[in-house]
């Protein structure tokens, strides 16, 4: 199995030997943009399904400005292609009736992602990296144009710890002539996955990077191969071209949000939030608002939601149901899916993943939060990958917390949640009113068993194909304790791992003391009911229920 996340890695050389080399460091100034193209091959091979897909991108890395001891960084990643390029089912070749479907998923899928990072001069990251990705796998989070290099000078055989979120230990192996370069050539392999890169000395950077992975999710076993290579070096490029190009544009704006030393004005932004992208205009306003410029009048006729929240007059806070953080506590937050690590010293390194809608503020109205249990091994990343095309365009807050192959309802896993819940909460500016707790499979089981423990932390809850008192370990599950707590079930009637009658069973046990509980059995539906694939239902049925969960966790 894929090694989930890792865990937090401090970065040292690891060699005792004598340096033989310089360090390796990037030469990056601001104004550098550089190209890369990017391969995702992916094939899948299930007992009933062999699929075989492939991704290209073209990825833009702008030095946006100079910082002290390093520098900050926008990235931009823009799809040229995806291609279906054969898919079995039972034996069968059903390419040509499952390809425009493929197309359809794909179209419904950003085409342009975006990220931003603070580095020091040997690339050690700053700021969460982003979790979701052009593609939904569980090992790109750890490929990057920009990885962190060893801290000293190494030779051949060297090894280092790098801040990689896949926890690699990195060997240096040999050099390598690359188109005409004298490159180092730099590997690591933990358990099924295999990555290296090419740094060159000469031009400061990294000239390609390759992985190979194996891992198992729900349709089987896949193996994806993935490729960077530098295409492309141009210099001097201001932001002011970059924000004019919808190829890079998202990587700026993105850098200039969460980086205040950056100076920008109205003037500049103005062209942005005439354009016809929507992710460029709302993260433009983010930046307008955050900096206290005065919102454009034609922003707000915008059908977009979130630019929509952006231009509505501020909201005052519900005094009758507010957290007791204070502003100062609650902390500014990198938008977009990110990698975060626990600091709860018992819990210390341990991975969980972070959704902040672009238009997030650390004060004024405040932001609802679903902590969202994903299933099967209980990956964050899995959760994450299925639900934020979803919730793009909400303004919901998402904790992803990460079981790591390990059941949810264990008591190890409980007591994790519960000071994950604690150390997070106060960090964010949350509505008190509307903290949901949403789980699929595994994530289900947990969601109700978590609700029936801390029935006054949420709102309300939906276990999506849970499998509630059929598990013998949890029974009997206090149900009991639930008479505030509205429980959305959902379930598929053709369900051949959870049957159906274990979201039944619970609603009639729950319904007399919870009537605003609800059931849908989804005819037809197997065991692929998740946060966006569950005919609509979810989100709605949250909405309708507010409710105050104070005391808030840190208090409990």
């Amino acid at each position: 199995m894929w090694a989930p996340l890792g865990s937090l890695i401090l970065f040292t050389s690891l060699s005792c030997a004598q340096e033989s080399s310089a360090p390796w460091r990037y030469n990056l100034h601001p104004g550098d943009h550089l190209v890369y193209s990017e391969t995702v091959h992916r094939r899948t091979d299930g007992s009933s399904l062999q699929v075989e897909t492939r991704l290209t991108t073209i990825n833009h890395v702008l030095v946006i400005d100079k910082l002290t001891d390093g520098f900050a960084v926008g990235i931009q990643r823009n799809r040229q292609s995806g291609e279906l390029i054969s898919y079995r089912e039972d034996g069968k070749d059903k390419l040509s009736t499952e390809r425009p479907k493929f197309a359809e998923r794909l179209s419904q899928k950003a085409a342009r992602t975006s990220e931003t990072n603070w580095f020091s001069l040997e690339g050690t990251p700053q700021l969460p990296w982003a979790a979701v990705r052009e593609s939904n796998s569980r090992v790109l989070l750890g490929m990057h144009e920009i990885e962190s290099l060893p801290a000293s000078a190494v030779k051949v055989g060297d090894e280092w710890r790098s801040i990689n979120p896949l926890g690699l230990r990195f060997r240096y192996v040999r050099t390598e002539q690359l188109d005409g370069k004298t490159c180092n050539v730099a590997e690591a392999s933990d358990h099924d996955i295999h990555l290296r890169y090419w740094f060159c000395p000469a031009s400061g950077l990294i000239a390609r990077s390759e992985m190979e992975a194996d891992y198992v999710n729900f349709a089987g076993r896949v193996h994806e191969t993935i490729s960077l290579k530098l295409e492309e070096i141009r210099h001097n490029e201001s932001a002011a071209q970059s924000l004019a190009s919808p190829e890079s544009q998202l990587a700026v704006l993105r850098t200039v949000l969460v980086t205040p030393s950056i100076k920008v004005t109205q003037e500049e932004l103005a062209p942005v939030l005439n354009s016809d992208s929507p992710d460029a205009q709302t993260l433009a306003l983010a930046v307008r608002t955050r900096r206290s410029m005065p919102i454009p009048t034609n922003a707000k006729n915008s059908t977009d939601p979130r630019i929509q929240r952006l231009t509505a007059p501020s909201e005052k806070a519900d005094k009758s149901c507010t957290s007791s953080s204070t502003s100062a506590e609650r902390r500014m937050q990198v938008p977009g899916a990110t990698l975060r690590y626990m600091e709860t010293a018992s819990y210390l390194g341990n991975p969980y993943i972070l959704r902040v809608p672009d238009d997030y503020r650390p004060t004024g109205r405040a932001f609802p939060l679903i902590v969202y249990l994903s299933g099967g091994p209980g990956l964050a990343i899995d959760g994450a990958n299925g639900a934020e095309d979803f919730l793009a365009k909400t303004d919901y807050l998402v904790l992803y917390p990460n079981a790591g192959g390990a059941m949810w309802w264990t008591k190890d896993q409980a007591t994790k949640v519960r000071a994950l819940l604690d150390e997070v909460l106060p960090k964010l500016n949350v509505d008190s009113a509307r903290i949901y707790l949403v789980g699929f499979s595994n994530g289900g089981t947990g969601t109700l068993y978590y609700a029936t423990q801390w029935p006054d932390q949420f709102s309300a809850i939906a276990p999506l194909m849970g499998a509630a008192n059929c598990i013998d370990e949890i029974q009997p599950l206090a149900l009991n304790k639930l008479s505030k707590v509205p429980a959305l079930f959902v379930h598929g009637d053709k369900d051949p791992i959870i049957p159906s009658s274990c979201s039944e069973d619970a609603y009639k046990a729950l319904r007399k003391i919870s009537p605003a509980s609800e059931l849908h059995i989804l005819k037809g539906r197997g065991h692929d009911i998740t946060l966006g694939t569950d005919d609509g239902l979810t989100l709605p049925f949250l909405q309708s229920h507010p409710r105050c969960t104070l005391p808030p966790a840190n208090e409990n």
